[in-house]
């Protein structure tokens, strides 16, 4: 009989202390909350982070890129950024820049040499300029200007055209010499290693 008793006052206590939490609002309040954040799972960062500075140079890493190709359509891909530069150019009425091949071999020297140190000073020391006139190129200049920009490949050719292009338009540097009015020629740098596709823009006026 006695421990009857002593569950029933257990019981009734139990209960009390229930109605009295419900009552008092405790169980929205406080409770609830608590249990939310005890429990929460933070979910993975899919974004894409980026690293600038004021030379010129972008670096995107993707955390979860697509099944990459085992190559590109630099043609393509140099298609792209050319009526890109192009379009911001006449939208800000400095005039278009013509592709030039000169131009463009240089800037694929310098793609291939910023998957080795990505930076407008080349592997050997000298400044980016100096891929200009040696190699058997040649090309005199009033005034030149470099773009870099990397990213792993989770888009298609004409993506990843745009999606660095855009990182270029977001940087002041970069911004600066796409509607230098100076500038009358470009050429686009492509290199793809696999999993990076490093772009380059070497702008230029020759005389």
């Amino acid at each position: 009989m006695r421990k009857f008793f002593k569950k029933l006052l257990t019981t009734l206590l139990v209960i009390s202390i229930l109605f009295y939490i419900i009552d008092s609002g405790l169980l929205v309040t406080t409770i609830l909350p608590y249990l939310e954040n005890f429990f929460q799972v933070e979910e993975p960062n899919d974004a894409v982070s980026v690293s600038e500075d004021s030379s010129s140079m972008e670096h995107f890493i993707i955390n979860n890129p697509i099944s990459q190709p085992d190559s590109v359509d630099e043609g393509l891909i140099r298609d792209t950024i050319l009526q890109l530069t192009n379009r911001l150019r006449t939208e800000q009425n400095v005039g278009t820049v013509q592709q030039n091949d000169t131009l463009q071999s240089a800037a694929d020297i310098r793609a291939q040499e910023s998957a080795e140190s990505f930076s407008h000073t080349r592997p050997n020391g000298t400044e980016f300029h100096t891929v200009l006139n040696e190699g058997g190129l040649e090309y005199f200049y009033s005034i030149t200007g470099e773009n870099l920009a990397m990213a792993t490949y989770h888009l298609d050719d004409p993506g990843m055209a745009e999606f660095l292009f855009e990182g270029w338009v977001e940087s002041p540097g970069h911004y600066e010499n796409m509607i230098e009015a100076g500038f009358e020629e470009l050429g686009v740098g492509v290199y793809y290693d696999g999993e990076i596709l490093y772009l380059v823009q070497i702008f230029g006026s020759s005389y």
